[in-house]
């Protein structure tokens, strides 16, 4: 019995020639695409970049430590320690001043994630907003640690 196949046979090289540009692109290239290292640990966060243009920013997280982080992307023209706290310490999720972008929970030592925003310019600051209760009972938040850094997102004419 014969079977006819479901692939087509291009037999213009142009066609053949875009179908494969387009392959290219849907792949993963981008020229407006900035991707920023993140490496996590206690209690830092290091940027790869700490000035990227304004549009499509891909964060590659790694953490680097030895206990569970997060990583939250914060708009603000509030310094990277004068975040709105609550009382154990931790960033008070859209405070006055500052507006959650996005995050990536639950990140596991020795795992990485990735997140893609489209960031406008601004100043931004990346933080962990980790908290534990240590055995003693006492409270633990990375973001009030230092793990926060500053990332400014420039204009193309920047």
């Amino acid at each position: 019995m014969y079977m006819r196949s479901k692939f087509r046979v291009l037999r213009c090289p142009l066609s053949a020639l875009l179908c494969g540009m387009f392959a290219l692109c849907a792949s993963g290239c981008s020229d407006d695409e900035t991707v920023v290292s993140a490496s996590l640990r206690e209690f830092e966060v290091d940027l790869s970049r700490t000035s990227v243009p304004e549009g499509s920013v891909t964060f590659e997280v790694m953490n680097d430590g030895t206990e569970e982080h997060e990583f939250l992307v914060i708009r603000t023209d509030l310094a990277e320690d004068a975040l709105p706290t609550e009382e154990d310490g931790s960033y008070l999720e859209n405070g006055p001043g500052t507006v959650l972008v996005d995050e990536i929970e639950e990140i596991q030592p020795g795992e990485a994630a990735e997140l893609t925003l489209d960031l406008d310019a601004g100043t931004y600051v990346i933080i962990c907003n980790r908290v534990e209760v240590e055995a003693d009972g006492e409270t633990e938040a990375h973001y009030a640690l230092g793990m926060h850094t500053s990332l400014l997102v420039t204009t193309d004419e920047d």
